[in-house]
């Protein structure tokens, strides 16, 4: 396996960094283009990678449709040549106008966003209809996540006819995102999709019936890609997008993803040996979060089980992450005890901050002014 990472110059190399190998990139999307069956059905998402040097290998491998989470994403998409782009994200606010510049920008770019309100889905449309331009239009919808979207039913139905008619959107389909199903096993992951999108694809046939187009279903992520590709439906487009680089949990979590490998590894150098058995490395806690992760060739070990310089936090900050490290059953780091003057920060919501309590502002409008942002000692009301 560690041959599949060797560094030719590593001497060349700053750290830390994220070294990328090619040839397992390659790899991998070979395997994505496997399952898939052939490029029509994928629509990769780019969060994963945000790289222009993989969206150009997609692309010659015949992968036309593509997933962003951000604008930025879309501009580094669009850039890179792709002209079929949906923004899986519901825009409101300021982003409305962001979404319609996008448009502007690139003409030629078939750009879909999504929606699951009545309020911004209007704003949409008057902002795109200024600016002359036609947006499509995904409904999204809630297969059991609940983080955004709609539940397929009465309300979904409607809402869908509501984007077919209103002026200067263009109804495209549904998108659908689910990153709950874990079953390890395939069958019982398969089995528990299909008792949300039965109920999807039933109002997808409703609304067909009724007259409303629904071209595309951009349906699942990375664990859910390999299930979602043995549904017979010419409505699916597959958004993987993990498995590009791969991730070595879900390698152990999923064995019908085994077919993919880890293509992305952190470099960092030991920088100091303070202890016998304890080493510093480059990586600190704010560059990778180290319970995520395994050591090449070290089961279970991961890059947090070595104390990792990083800046100095707060104390609260610092038990959590000791917390986290118990939680995961890995030994915990050595911290600073806490001392009495120390403790987390409902600690010190209690008590009166002894600092503060000596150079208390003259007045209270003094202290909003200088104390504002200070979430420990506020004045009580006289």
């Amino acid at each position: 396996m560690l041959d599949d990472y060797f560094i030719r110059r590593p001497e060349d190399l700053l750290s830390p960094s994220l070294v990328v190998f090619k040839p397992l990139v390659e790899r991998n999307l070979a395997a994505m283009l496997k399952v898939a069956g052939s490029p029509d059905r994928l629509r990769p998402h780019c969060k994963t990678h945000k790289m222009p040097a993989v969206v150009k290998l997609m692309l010659a491998a015949g992968i036309k449709r593509h997933k962003a989470a951000t604008v930025a994403e879309v501009e580094m998409l669009a850039d890179c040549g792709v002209r079929d782009v949906v923004l899986a994200y519901n825009p409101v606010g300021p982003n409305i106008d962001r979404v319609v510049a996008l448009k502007k920008r690139y003409p030629d770019l078939r750009l879909g966003v999504t929606a699951d309100h009545p309020k911004p889905l209007s704003q949409l449309s008057d902002a795109v209809g200024k600016a002359g331009q036609t947006i499509e239009v995904y409904m999204d919808l809630n297969p059991g996540r609940d983080r955004t979207g709609l539940i397929a039913g009465d309300e979904a139905f409607d809402f869908y006819c509501t984007i077919a008619r209103t002026p200067h959107v263009k109804a495209a389909g549904f998108h659908i995102y689910d990153g709950h199903f874990h079953q390890a096993d395939p069958a019982e992951r398969l089995a528990a999709l299909l008792e949300k999108f039965r109920p999807i694809q039933a109002m997808r046939d409703r609304l067909v019936q009724a007259g409303f187009a629904v071209p595309k279903m951009i349906c699942g992520g990375t664990p859910s890609f390999p299930v979602y590709a043995r549904i017979d439906d010419s409505g699916i487009e597959l958004s993987p997008g993990t498995c590009i680089f791969h991730d070595a949990n879900y390698g152990e979590k999923f064995p019908d993803l085994e077919i993919f490998k880890p293509a992305a590894m952190l470099f960092t150098r030991v920088v100091s040996r303070p202890l016998a058995n304890r080493v510093t490395l480059d990586l600190g806690s704010k560059s990778v979060d180290g319970p995520a992760g395994h050591l090449p060739g070290h089961p279970g070990r991961h890059p947090g089980a070595a104390q990792r310089r990083a800046p100095r936090r707060r104390v609260a900050h610092r038990r959590s992450l000791h917390s986290r490290r118990l939680a995961a059953g890995h030994p915990p780091a050595r911290l600073p005890l806490l001392g009495p003057a120390q403790g987390s920060v409902r600690d010190r919501e209690r008590r009166p901050d002894r600092r503060l309590a000596r150079h208390r502002p003259r007045s209270e409008a003094d202290y909003l002014t200088r104390r504002s942002k200070d979430p420990v000692a506020r004045p009580s009301c006289p």
